[in-house]
């Protein structure tokens, strides 16, 4: 059962995006849309620098076991990499652990001195503390099921922030040739006026 929680509450999953620009640029891009506390309007919450660290923020609605995203960007032959995990806040993993090994320790203590007073009819009152270890998994799994959708809506947001704008520049050096071509063919269709006529204007004149 130990087990069982600890590394429920410990657990993470691994994320791995590919860009085709570079780890700087990706992150300028990201850091753009990326808010340093949760306002009126819900919107990634976070840090971005040398690594990220972001959540899901929503106005009016305090979860602290939301998913939270971090990792860093790295260069590579295509372009850059988003190399992290998805996993609770730190503080929450400690709490919740604290609580969880508190509780079981008290159960183990408790079930000793019963059983070393012979107080049998008091055993159910000393498992009071798995129950609270119980308790607790509940009240962090109910969390998370408030919060099960933010992982897709996180990677959604991060995928639009830096993708957004890559196609429309990769079509600028082309639209330029084109205009450069274009703009050099109406300059070579405007007819030029025949010197012997202007010649012959002047000498009427």
């Amino acid at each position: 059962m130990i087990r069982h929680i600890f590394s429920f509450l410990h657990a993470t999953e691994e994320v791995h995006l590919d860009f085709s620009i570079s780890a700087s640029e990706a992150e300028k891009r990201l850091r753009q849309r990326v808010n340093s506390c949760i306002g009126l309007k819900e919107a990634l919450v976070g840090n971005v620098s040398n690594k990220v660290w972001l959540m899901r923020g929503v106005p009016f609605f305090q979860n602290s076991f939301r998913p939270i995203l971090v990792g860093k960007f790295t260069n590579n032959m295509k372009g850059c990499a988003f190399i992290g995990e998805f996993r609770l806040h730190r503080l929450v993993q400690m709490s919740i652990s604290v609580w969880v090994a508190f509780a079981i320790l008290w159960s183990i203590v408790a079930i000793i001195i019963v059983l070393a007073q012979g107080q049998f009819e008091k055993i159910p009152f000393a498992f009071g503390g798995l129950g609270m270890a119980f308790v607790g998994e509940i009240f962090v799994r109910f969390g998370m099921f408030l919060s099960r959708y933010d992982k897709k809506w996180i990677l959604r947001k991060v995928e639009e922030a830096i993708t957004e704008n890559i196609d429309s520049e990769k079509d600028q050096p082309e639209k330029s040739i084109n205009d450069s071509l274009s703009l050099e063919h109406r300059q070579q269709s405007i007819p030029e006026s025949p010197k012997g006529d202007s010649q012959s204007d002047n000498t009427g004149s």
